[in-house]
């Protein structure tokens, strides 16, 4: 009788704290419920807006006069903070264009899409359209970007480039961007080193410099993201100099503009952790026909 006593004791004075810890795991259980709605709806309106994204792109192929251009645009979540473009100007030019906003994720996603108005802002495509040299282009960029006193670490990498399809003379500029890369039909692969300063940042005076180049038949123009530097270049040996080409970068460069994109491609594919890449990867190749 004692026994039973103390145990009716024991489970009286237990049996308002087991109460309390049924209702906080029945409360956290619900909070559990109502997080993963919530979760969800974000997860579906990233995805939405990365679909939104790449549907301001162009597409990965594309022909333009006397020109073949190729894309490959990997982002690392939902949404990139990568932006390419290809688009004719006027009558006699084609424009080439690839930024890259600091991160990645909705906040470079948005950077990508004020890029993407400031540089489209008026037709392009119509006879007589001015042509905007990309030393004058990226200025525009960078003045744009820096009226918005975004914060400090909101920067922007770009180099754009024009290409008159009469004389097929390229004019590349860049702005903090890894350097253009010129490839010969012969095989002759190296940079183009226009400099300039990062995009958007205040009090940093607009000083772009140009490249010019005149494509022959075979020549290629290979503009890439630093999320595919690792790939393509290897360390420098020293501050003092640049980076050496990848074997992988070599053994593309001679293929066509449609063929290096689809390798490069199957080569990112069989890399260790290729489903969960650390930066958005974007590259983009223009070859003369």
């Amino acid at each position: 009788m004692d026994e039973l006593i103390g145990r009716l004791l024991t489970l009286s004075h237990y049996g308002p704290m087991v109460t309390r810890l049924e209702r906080e795991i029945e409360h956290l259980e619900r909070l559990g419920r109502q997080l993963n709605r919530y979760f969800a709806e974000v997860d579906q309106e990233l995805r939405l807006a990365g679909r939104l994204q790449r549907d301001f792109l162009p597409n990965a192929t594309l022909s333009l006069p006397g020109l073949q251009c190729a894309a490959l645009y990997q982002p690392a979540t939902w949404v990139s903070g990568d932006l390419y473009d290809f688009f004719r100007i006027g009558e006699h030019h084609v424009g080439v264009f690839l930024a890259d906003a600091m991160g990645h994720g909705l906040a470079a996603g948005i950077m990508t899409m004020f890029l993407r108005q400031t540089l489209h802002g008026r037709p392009l495509d119509a006879p007589g359209a001015r042509i905007e040299q990309p030393v004058e282009a990226l200025a525009l960029l960078h003045e744009a970007l820096a009226r918005q006193n975004l914060p400090s670490q909101n920067f922007v990498t770009a180099v754009y480039g024009t290409i008159d399809t009469r004389t097929h003379e390229l004019r590349v500029s860049r702005g903090g961007h890894p350097y253009p890369l010129f490839v010969s039909a012969a095989g002759e692969l190296r940079e183009l080193t226009p400099e300039g300063p990062l995009l958007g940042v205040p009090d940093m005076p607009p000083d772009f410099d140009e490249v010019r180049i005149a494509l022959a038949p075979g020549d290629k123009i290979i503009l890439y993201t630093d999320g595919l530097e690792d790939i393509l270049l290897l360390p420098a040996a020293d501050s003092r100099s640049r980076p050496a080409f990848a074997p992988l970068l070599r053994e593309l460069a001679p293929l066509g503009a449609t063929a290096l994109i689809e390798a490069l491609q199957r080569a990112l594919d069989r890399r260790e952790g290729s489903l969960h890449q650390a930066d958005d990867m974007t590259i983009v190749v223009v070859e003369r026909c």
